[in-house]
């Protein structure tokens, strides 16, 4: 039997979040949540399966084609515009007889035949699953239903963009709606909670056809390769530990714990049912309870209540990749030594001015501030430095003195906004204080947005989504949009008309001869 799943529109994230990757590609137990979706149709009795998607979602597409399932083919196709229906009206070449819709990811097994058996046998027009006795909200119902190709013909149900209106509508035209009680296991995937609470069900092998990933060190406890755990360190099950996991002591893990591969646990922090996204450090003496984390992003299960840490010693991100960090500091520290051995000419002129005449002040030294850092008591406080400028109109020139500071390391090439010690101080909020996670640069993360002029508010909100989603590729294209704005470019007013000299005769046909108005008759 055919199945058609509904990956578009993508569920509501966090900004931070949602940003990074679709919902239906979040690591699930440590596996993405559509590769487990995949295996679970497939283990069912479903031979092809169409996934409407969004059209920004092809770099994804990319990153699962060939890990899907054997014995499962599967075809990407656009959702459009249109309710639920309307969609499946569209797709009628492609279905076969009888097919199976999910309107948002469901998480399925072997059981799943059972509901697509019922179906054939008692001849509905369309036959949906009854959900869980045991289980309890805040869980959402399953809401995946069997149809066939009678339903599609319809007009009373094109309409129609959940199964509630759906069923209605087909008793309102006498079609036969059946409701499958044979024991079917589903688990909806319709947000952020029932993600954690899948989770959970993995972990405490509540899901049929689910793996948990790992070796099993003893029961119910599954740790990933080249993991660290100190001899003090308790773990207590269900826990599964990815690859790279850093456990220190004194940590007390679980139960009911997922850590993403290389996620760090400093000494005698406790975590229970919580599920870590990627790479993330939970700092010392923490305790963290019923909730999703991810780099400086921390959201209570179940009312969805987030917070920013803005102390990296509480919850932080680990450095993805930090050679290519490394390698990314030392490409600046090098671009800025070219540069200033190439305008080393125009250098000297700028300080052979600012000697000549003092007064004016042509290179200024002012005191701004960094990023925090631990001092020797254990506080983070704000690093401050003299950053020295140039007295001029023109980006580039003005620049030019505080590329010796990115020599020294002091500064970057693209980072926050280096601010005033007074400025730096208004910012009291946790949101606000992000910002001072990422180092300070001389382009600012705005400057890919071309010139668009922000409040003071709002680059401190650039600046926060800068910090949790930085990269060396974002950094590269900061830096390449604020060279192209600082090419020269042509005004776009009226240009000015080319004069010709008098001796010569403009090219082209003579202008035509005015003609003398008709005279009259007397």
């Amino acid at each position: 039997m055919d199945a058609c799943v509904f990956l578009a529109p993508r569920l509501p994230l966090p900004p931070a979040m949602g940003r990074q990757s679709p919902f239906w590609l979040l690591p699930l137990a440590n596996r993405p949540l559509l590769l487990r979706m995949l295996e679970g149709l497939a283990a069912g009795g479903i031979t092809r399966c169409h996934l409407l998607h969004d059209p920004g979602d092809l770099e994804a597409m990319q990153l699962v084609r060939g890990r899907l399932p054997q014995g499962l083919v599967v075809e990407w196709l656009p959702r459009g515009e249109g309710t639920l229906m309307e969609s499946l009206t569209r797709l009628r070449g492609h279905l076969g007889e009888d097919f199976l819709v999910l309107p948002f990811p469901h998480l399925t097994g072997p059981s799943l035949g059972l509901l697509l058996e019922e179906h054939r046998r008692q001849r509905n027009a369309c036959t949906v699953v009854a959900g869980e006795p045991n289980q309890k909200p805040p869980a959402s119902a399953p809401k995946l239903f069997c149809c066939n190709q009678a339903v599609l013909g319809l007009p009373a149900t094109l309409g129609c963009d959940d199964f509630t209106t759906l069923a209605k509508a087909l008793v309102d035209a006498g079609a036969r709606v059946g409701v499958c009680e044979a024991g079917v296991t589903v688990a909806p995937l319709e947000g952020l909670v029932d993600f954690h609470r899948c989770v959970l069900r993995i972990l405490r092998k509540e899901l049929e056809g689910t793996d948990r990933p790992g070796t099993r060190i003893e029961a119910g406890v599954f740790v990933g390769r080249g993991c660290h755990i100190h001899p003090t360190a308790r773990l207590r099950a269900p826990v599964l530990l990815g690859d790279g996991c850093h456990i220190c002591r004194d940590a007390e893990i679980g139960p009911g714990v997922c850590l993403a591969p290389g996620t760090v646990v400093e000494r005698a922090s406790a975590l229970r049912d919580t599920v870590a996204l990627r790479d993330c450090v939970v700092g010392p003496l923490q305790h963290v309870d019923r909730a999703v984390i991810q780099a400086g992003l921390l959201i209570r299960m179940p009312d969805l209540a987030m917070a920013l840490a803005a102390d990296p010693h509480f919850l932080g991100a680990q450095p993805a990749q930090p050679p290519l960090d490394n390698l990314n500091v030392l490409a600046q520290r090098a671009l800025a030594a070219a540069v200033l051995v190439l305008c080393s000419p125009v250098l000297l002129g700028m300080y052979a001015l600012h000697l000549a005449q003092p007064r004016k002040r042509l290179i200024c030294m002012a005191t701004v501030s960094g990023e925090a850092r631990e001092t020797a008591d254990g506080k983070m406080r704000l690093r401050r430095f003299r950053m020295r400028t140039f007295s001029s109109q023109r980006l580039f020139l003005r620049h030019l003195p505080s590329l010796w500071d990115v020599l020294m390391g002091r500064l970057r090439l693209v980072g926050t906004e280096p601010l005033p010690p007074r400025s730096a101080g208004l910012l009291r909020e946790s949101w606000q204080r992000v910002r001072f996670l990422a180092p300070v640069g001389l382009v600012p993360p705005w400057a890919r947005l071309r010139g668009i002029p922000l409040t003071f508010t709002q680059k401190r909100v650039v600046e926060q989504e800068y910090t949790l989603c930085r990269s060396v590729r974002g950094d590269l294209r900061i830096l390449c949009a604020a060279l192209l704005q600082a090419l020269p470019r042509q005004s776009e007013g009226k240009r000015p008309e080319a004069r010709l000299p008098q001796n010569r005769q403009p090219e082209g046909p003579p202008p035509p001869r005015p003609q003398a108005p008709p005279r009259r008759a007397s």
